[in-house]
């Protein structure tokens, strides 16, 4: 019975072992995989959130700048008038100047945020 008993015992153990083994192989690839899956689904939505941060300030210059190209237009188009009534009418200097200074201003502003991008 000795015999019997040892062999109905290792059977059993070795049974045991592959029966918890492989099981626990399979859910510990599948593990791995849900894991590394995961990982790179949150790296990608951390990117994203990035990204869309960066596209928002982007897009406030480029709205910014784009006011100021309108503002500065609108310059031009007003000292290009008065100089132009200035000739014709032999009109003071000043208001002139004063749009020209406008206009340097402006351009001065515009330089300076396209020197912010370039850097």
């Amino acid at each position: 019975m000795e015999i019997a008993g040892r062999f109905v015992g290792n059977v059993t153990m070795i049974v045991g072992i592959v029966v918890f083994a492989l099981p626990l192989a399979v859910i510990g690839s599948t593990f791995q995989s849900v894991w590394e899956a995961e990982k790179k689904e949150t790296q990608a939505n951390i990117r994203r959130k990035h990204a869309n941060a960066h596209a928002g300030a982007i897009q406030k210059q480029i709205d910014k700048l784009d006011s100021l190209l309108k503002d500065l237009e609108k310059t031009v188009g007003e000292t290009t008038d008065m100089i132009m009534g200035g000739i014709d009418k032999n009109l003071d200097e000043r208001p002139m100047q004063t749009a020209i200074k406008t206009i340097a201003i402006q351009m001065a502003s515009l330089r300076d945020h396209f020197e912010i991008y370039a850097s």
